[in-house]
């Protein structure tokens, strides 16, 4: 009995192919980083088999591997910002920062990707935010992050916009 509500499996038909790469396919590997960011010395211990206790024995030869990984990590960075006032008589600050405590632009950016790119709810985004690197921001933040963004990139635009007027290719 198979209605609406049953999970139906379909099994794959056998193309007649062999597994894996196809003869004549051009393969693609990832290339080794000549300035990796870190290393690590995998060392020997101790014989699986009996054992034994390796650490005195000479090291035979070593293999380089390297595995390519995002680190998702929050970062803080502390400002120490200098103020001067001027013989002029004009105040001076070292930085455009408003709040003692605020969310900078790779988060703004990542929030903005999640929700406006990749259509994730705003509710959904700041759960994400939540879970993944313990930050809570509002879903009302991240639309006024979006809004914000959309902001810029219309002044871009329209910047844009008067150039291509101001030309005679059309």
């Amino acid at each position: 009995m198979n209605d609406k509500n049953t999970n139906s499996f379909t099994p794959k038909t056998k193309s007649g192919k062999k597994r894996g790469g196809q003869k004549g396919r051009t393969g693609t590997s990832l290339t080794f980083n000549s300035t990796p960011d870190s290393v690590v010395l995998k060392p020997v211990a101790e014989c699986e088999i009996c054992h034994k206790n390796l650490q005195d024995t000479p090291v035979g030869s070593v293999s380089i591997h390297q595995v390519v990984d995002v680190e998702l990590k929050v970062a803080t960075t502390e400002y120490h910002i200098e103020h001067k006032n001027c013989n002029c008589g004009h105040y001076h600050s070292g930085a455009n920062l408003v709040a003692p405590v605020q969310y900078g632009p790779s988060l703004k950016a990542i929030a903005v990707e999640l929700n406006q790119v990749q259509c994730l709810p705003a509710k959904r985004t700041a759960e994400f935010l939540q879970q993944k690197f313990d930050l809570t921001i509002s879903p009302a933040t991240i639309l006024s992050y979006a809004n914000a963004t959309s902001n810029r990139l219309r002044t871009w635009e329209d910047m844009e916009k008067q150039d291509l007027l101001k030309e005679h290719t059309f």
